[in-house]
């Protein structure tokens, strides 16, 4: 599935990195908020992932500055790139899957993840701001997951983090299940799939979701980039000044 940008990257040791991918989500915030990580932490496209599930993209480089020799480099629908120092994966995806073929695009993305081995899954995405209940309507809208692995890596230093809010489950409209058994995560894509698929298969993987609505979600953006940075801490600043200049290092 992972296609090396050249030979020598085809045997790539990610044991113990963290892999930040997004999914493609309401307001497309995974994917807007990845954008800024990758713009602040100027990691290096390693490669690209091959696969028949999305839609096929092709563009020039969007990240490359006027008059530089990568701005005409091919950006296509999966990118794959590397930060050695921050011992970071970064997955870019820039279109959606096609109709009919998101199981098969969620088993692909989790065997690749279980063959890399990464140490930890950070899966970036956003749910409808419409489907709050009550008590979230105040407050941090930011939320998140773990896998039975994940709480055993990583449960223990978020103990330490007031502002990270697990997500709250639904009520199953199903009798024989219990009260608040469900993972409702609405307008995220194929984010509940590929969070249970990799609980199942032991993977190390936290979802981090936002609530938002359709419209200019630079904001929205800027918060969930914010709220993965205050874990790993790459970019130094106070957690509740959500500024570009804070955040993104141009």
């Amino acid at each position: 599935m992972f296609i090396p940008s050249q030979s020598e990257n085809s045997t790539k040791d990610w044991n113990d990195f963290t892999l930040v991918l997004p999914t493609v989500s309401i307001g497309n915030v995974g994917q807007l908020t990845t954008d800024l990580l990758i713009s602040t932490l100027r990691p290096c496209k390693v490669g690209y992932l091959y696969t028949d599930c999305v839609i096929p993209v092709v563009g020039n480089n969007p990240f490359a500055e006027n008059g530089s020799p990568d701005m005409f480099e091919i950006t296509t629908a999966l990118e794959v790139y590397e930060s050695v120092p921050h011992k970071l994966v970064i997955v870019q995806q820039r279109s959606s899957c096609i109709k009919g073929r998101r199981a098969k695009f969620v088993d692909e993305m989790k065997n690749w993840i279980k063959t890399c081995a990464f140490k930890q899954v950070f899966i970036l995405s956003s749910v409808f701001n419409h489907e709050r209940r009550d008590q979230q309507l105040v407050g941090p809208q930011t939320r998140y997951l773990l896998t039975p692995k994940a709480e055993e890596v990583i449960g223990d230093k978020l103990k330490n983090f007031d502002h990270w809010i697990a997500l709250e489950n639904r009520p199953s409209d199903l009798m024989y299940l219990p009260t608040d058994s469900e993972i409702f995560v609405p307008g995220s894509g194929i984010a509940k799939r590929l969070f249970q698929n990799c609980s199942t298969d032991g993977v190390a993987a936290a979802l981090l979701v936002i609530f938002c609505a359709e419209g200019d979600n630079m904001a929205e953006s800027i918060q969930l980039a914010s709220f993965v940075n205050s874990y790993f801490n790459w970019v130094p600043f106070a957690v509740n000044v959500l500024t570009y200049s804070n955040l993104i290092l141009l």
